[in-house]
């Protein structure tokens, strides 16, 4: 068994989609704003999430390796509340594994990253004043990202304590960057090249060059599909959670790390 955790990417959010959208006609387009779960939080069937837990990556996942999961059941958060959710399990894990009833076995942990900026508490302008002979903005928000990463360096060491093994993704740069040479970090791997997060691979793959900055525009420039606008552009698709290659892409990305020597 393993545990998983992360955000709505984690959920699947957004992949009934292509069930709702298979039988329309050529040139529909949805009513504008559906894709967001305000609107449609409430339109989704038991056979919508079957179809959401079967195509997700934690589902791709489970059906690969044959193994079932605990996890995985959030539609929103934050890093914060990842990682604080990551550290309650494993006490959570201890009592599976003493519990003489279940007798199972948790083997890993997969815990995605979210975007550093949910749980980002910006400076105040006092703050910014007191600092601005030796600190800016940027570090301030550098120091934020520092911290995660060190979190998830205690994360790892205490699922060392109980013979669970941390594996880490991230959906955003500017964390992954930083978590390259951390043993638990899983890179995105496509056509023979590692990529530190899912923007990274939309960024180097799906952007065009505008004034020396990389550009990417929605539904235009998709070498790799990567969320649910990339394949249902044409229905007026804005939803920018993983689409069913951008979910088989982690999924063989987390494969391909725990068959690392």
């Amino acid at each position: 068994m393993f545990y998983s955790f992360g955000c709505s990417y984690t959920y699947g959010a957004g992949l009934y989609y292509h069930e709702w959208l298979k039988d329309k006609p050529k040139g529909y387009q949805i009513p504008y704003r559906h894709d967001s779960w305000v609107e449609h939080q409430h339109l989704i069937s038991s056979k919508d999430h079957e179809f959401r837990l079967k195509n997700r990556f934690v589902g791709l996942l489970s059906k690969e390796l044959n193994m079932s999961y605990y996890g995985a059941e959030e539609v929103g958060g934050d890093n914060t509340q990842i990682i604080d959710t990551s550290f309650r399990q494993i006490q959570t894990i201890k009592t599976i594994h003493w519990d003489e009833v279940v007798d199972k076995k948790v083997e890993f942990m997969l815990v995605q990253l979210s975007h550093p900026r949910r749980d980002y508490k910006e400076p105040t302008f006092k703050e910014l004043k007191e600092w601005s002979k030796y600190k800016d903005f940027d570090e301030h928000y550098n120091e934020h990202l520092d911290g995660i990463v060190q979190r998830l360096d205690k994360l790892e060491k205490e699922s060392d304590k109980i013979n669970v093994k941390l594996y880490v993704f991230s959906m955003e740069d500017c964390i992954g960057v930083k978590l390259i040479d951390k043993s638990y970090f899983i890179p995105i791997y496509v056509d023979g090249i590692e990529y530190n997060s899912i923007e990274h691979l939309k960024k180097e793959k799906n952007s065009r060059v505008i004034n020396n900055n990389k550009i990417w525009t929605m539904g235009k420039n998709i070498n790799v599909p990567l969320f649910v606008c990339d394949e249902l552009y044409k229905f007026g698709i804005t939803d920018t959670h993983l689409g069913l290659n951008g979910n088989k892409i982690v999924k063989d990305s987390i494969i391909r790390k725990m068959q690392e020597k």
